[in-house]
């Protein structure tokens, strides 16, 4: 969590900021939930019946526990403008899970 806080600090920061052709900017998701019923049996370390929201991502909810750390994301994005023609991006994203 303190990753993601430190990606959303960074992208406020910078939200808007050009200098010289470079552009910094930034955005963040938070999301949050529980599951009521799903899934029984164990899966990995979580406590089942649980959903799993996001399986590349490992964002699972378990039953009467609400979390916003499975699916809340943070990115810093910088972009640099060579010529009129030219530019290139680099994107940064932080996941909490």
């Amino acid at each position: 969590m303190k990753k993601l806080t430190v990606a959303i600090l960074l992208a406020s920061a910078g939200a808007a900021s050009a200098a010289d052709g470079l552009t910094v900017s930034g955005f963040a998701t938070v999301a949050g939930g529980k599951a009521f019923d799903g899934y029984t049996g164990d899966f990995l370390e979580f406590k089942c019946p649980c959903f799993i929201g996001n399986y590349e991502h490992g964002a699972t909810y378990e039953k009467d526990r609400f979390s916003l750390d499975q699916e809340s994301l943070a990115g810093l994005q910088l972009k640099y403008q060579f010529s009129p023609k030219l530019s290139g991006t680099v994107q940064v994203v932080a996941r909490s899970s």
